[in-house]
């Protein structure tokens, strides 16, 4: 297993942009105009980073968070992310104050769990009041 994670670190974003998944930019439309340089986000399942890329760019400060230290090593090649964690997103609590976050993104990965009451429970703890969480399913 551990080499197939490997292997799909390294092909993820070439599949996804021969497969035409827009998720990313659809998630960075709708959430942009409720954010500001500075500010920080967190993509629940950052991955490769894909759906935070154009936050990191737009100037907010991404930290990311993965089960897959295969992922999380593809991603930091990238150079973007503030901080990454590993952590199984279905254990609480996360590694994360109260109240620390500005913003959330998630793209592409709810599909995989069978509850997603841990993720909203969490992700409801650690935004600031009146951030935002922009979700995209593949």
């Amino acid at each position: 297993m551990p080499e197939e994670c490997h292997e799909m670190a390294l092909i993820y974003d070439e599949e996804a942009q021969a497969t035409g998944w827009h998720g990313p930019a659809v998630v960075f439309g709708l959430a942009f105009r409720y954010t500001k340089p500075g500010q920080t986000l967190i993509d629940i399942g950052i991955g490769t980073g894909l759906g935070s890329a154009l936050f990191h760019k737009a100037g907010l400060n991404v930290t990311g968070m993965d089960i897959s230290e295969e992922m999380l090593g593809a991603c930091r090649k990238k150079g973007f992310a503030a901080r990454l964690v590993h952590h199984d997103l279905t254990v609480s609590p996360y590694l994360f104050g109260d109240a620390s976050c500005d913003h959330a993104v998630s793209t592409g990965v709810f599909q995989f769990f069978e509850s997603l009451d841990p993720v909203f429970g969490e992700v409801s703890r650690i935004l600031r009041g009146g951030g935002h969480i922009r979700l995209c399913y593949r």
